[in-house]
């Protein structure tokens, strides 16, 4: 993404956050039970300004935000880490984490 960033001073900068953005998660993700026991699932942000809105679809999406450049022409990258947990019906749990970057530059204001 791209945010704009104005001149606060000799050489310093202040830049906006990119614009959010949507992001795949677990579209090849499988889960399955060695005793064929249900499997409930959902999907949690650890890390990074990032939401879920169904967080119980194995294949869904994340909204990210807050990624932001420190100058013009400068560009970013901004780590956010999602975590898949599953338990069955017996209470066994198991989780995966998965991390996704996205870059976010800078550039100065006309």
């Amino acid at each position: 993404g791209e945010a704009i960033c104005e001149s606060t001073g000799f050489s310093s900068y202040i830049c906006a956050p990119c614009e959010s953005m949507t992001i795949p998660l677990g579209s090849d993700a499988t889960i399955s039970d060695p005793d064929g026991d249900t499997v409930d699932f959902s999907w949690v942000s650890e890390s990074g300004s990032a939401s879920v809105p169904a967080p119980n679809r194995l294949s869904t999406s994340a909204i990210v935000a807050g990624a932001r450049p420190s100058a013009p022409d400068a560009c970013e990258s901004t780590t956010y880490t999602f975590r898949l947990n599953a338990v069955d019906c017996t209470g066994q749990e198991s989780s995966q984490t998965v991390t996704h970057s996205v870059s976010c530059c800078g550039y100065l204001a006309e």
